[in-house]
Order: structure tokens, then sequence, then C-alpha cells
């Protein structure tokens, strides 16, 4: 049992070094003017995990002036990086109002991914995208009903109206390639294997 302990310790560390403790995830606050691929907020972090909290609001809420645009993140990915992006309302005006949207652009600022209401509770979940090319990628949040809402007809580029008056967290998650963690549990189990032979030599000894 001790062994198979300091194999898991091995699989656990070689995690944490490459991407980082998930308990040191970035926060970040929405800093407006942000409602453009050109006015995007830079999320300047290395950590595994990037959180974002933001508000999309026509009215005034929790003390936020109105502003009923849609919100820009950018963020940068290498080549070949899974990400999970993903929205959640953290509070809300009305349980209509809760209903996001979410785009994800490339260096180039073309439109390569869209989702409505893959998340819980009619939030928004982009997962396991591959990222092709190293550079700066570009995140969107709005409401549904936004005008560039491509499941409206729009083209995909947004610009705020559609469902507000919420607070929302917006999460971005760099995800481990199955291949590397397999390689992380073989160094585990080798770790493990060399210590057990080790004792055993050691015992022949005595």
């Amino acid at each position: 049992m001790k062994y198979l302990c300091e194999g898991l310790v091995a699989v656990v560390l070689g995690a944490s070094l490459l991407w980082g403790n998930p308990a040191g995830a970035a926060t970040f606050t929405e800093l407006e003017p942000n409602d453009s691929i050109a006015t995007a907020q830079f999320l300047n972090s290395s950590d595994s995990t990037i959180n974002v909290i933001g508000t999309k609001n026509n009215t005034t809420f929790q003390g936020t002036p109105p502003n009923d645009t849609a919100d820009y993140y950018s963020f940068f990915a290498a080549a070949g990086d899974l990400f999970d992006v993903e929205t959640s309302v953290l509070q809300a005006l009305g349980s209509s109002n809760r209903d996001t949207i979410l785009a994800l652009y490339d260096p180039q600022g073309g439109l390569v991914q869209f989702d409505d209401d893959s998340g819980v509770d009619a939030s928004s979940l982009i997962s396991a995208f591959l990222i092709q090319n190293s550079g700066t990628y570009f995140v969107a949040v709005s409401g549904f009903g936004d005008p560039g809402d491509p499941l409206n007809g729009g083209n995909g580029i947004f610009t705020g109206g559609g469902d507000s008056n919420f607070r929302y967290q917006l999460q971005i998650r760099r995800v481990p390639e199955p291949a590397t963690l397999l390689g992380l549990c073989v160094l585990g189990g080798w770790g493990t294997a060399s210590r057990f032979k080790n004792k055993q030599r050691r015992n022949l000894h005595v």
C-alpha cells in the first residue's frame, strides 16, 4: 500500500508541474471597455485554469452601472493544447435571465466554435477544443438573442442585447491530453516498481 501511495504522489507531482495547481487558478474581474475583439481584455496568466467574473446588464445590477454589450476576453494558447471554455450564471434578476451564449475566435478573429446551451442550466460549454496554431485566442460572452447569434442567422460577432441582467463566471481550462496522462501513470508505476524491487534486494541481503 505504501508503494502504491508513493506512485500516486509521483503522478500528482508530475501533473502539477505540467499544468500548475488547480487550487492556484488565476481569477480576473471584467474590465470595461471590452465589447469587441479589438478591445478584448487580455487574461495574462499561465495557470491551467482561468476564471473571470463579469456582468451583463441593461439596468443597474448589484451596484454595476448598465452595460449590455457583449464581453470579449483574450488569452494565449499553444498549438496542441486542449481547452474547455464554460460559462455559469452566478446571480440573475429573474429566472429567465440566465441564457448565455459563447464564442471562440482564432488569432485572426475568425469564429471557430460557438455554443448556446451545452453547459448547466442554459449556460454554455465549448468542450475539448484543440488549438491548431499558437497565438492569442478570443472568447466572447453574451446573452441569447444577441444579433450576432449564429443560431438566429447572425454572423458570430456578438454585440450585446438578448438575455441580460446577470453576473457570470467564465472559466477557461487547459485539459490534459490522454497520452500525457498515460505517461504520468507509467511514470508513477515505474517509481513504485523500482522502490519495491529495491526493498526486495535489501531483504535478500539481510
